[in-house]
């Protein structure tokens, strides 16, 4: 479990996060072999009643420092998420969009949830004839 970097301003909506990588892109470049150059990820919202949404996106990674290279052998998953939460912790308002679009599906399954439909009223055992 993982939050967004640098946006305890932004998470507004007081969620619990969890990261999961769904695919990577991996090219070689002339210096280097196995460069992840894009990620497919899903972050899932969970508010303090386990309702929850999820978010699907696809993040373009920065070519990477020679020096500071890891091999895709030694990375493990919180090494990619790091990865691209260094590539959107700049871009607020596409961390307020992603938070944003969370707490709405949350919205929507806590509505549906706690609609009336889903009580049992004292008549719905009646059939009425108008």
């Amino acid at each position: 479990m993982t939050s967004l970097a640098n946006t305890s301003n932004l998470n507004t909506y007081g969620l619990t996060y969890e990261w999961k990588i769904s695919s990577l892109k991996v090219e070689n470049t002339s210096n280097l072999s196995n460069v992840i150059t894009s990620v497919s990820w899903t972050l899932k919202g969970i508010d303090s009643n386990g309702y929850f949404g999820f978010f699907n996106g696809v993040t373009p990674l920065s070519p990477p420092d020679t020096s500071t290279f890891i091999q895709l052998n030694n990375m493990n998953a919180n090494t990619v998420i790091s990865m691209i939460q260094g590539e959107i912790s700049n871009n607020v308002n596409y961390i307020q969009h992603i938070d944003d679009q969370i707490y709405n599906q949350i919205k929507i399954n806590y509505n549906q949830q706690n609609s009336v439909s889903d009580l049992t009223l004292p008549w719905m055992a009646n059939t009425y004839t108008v």
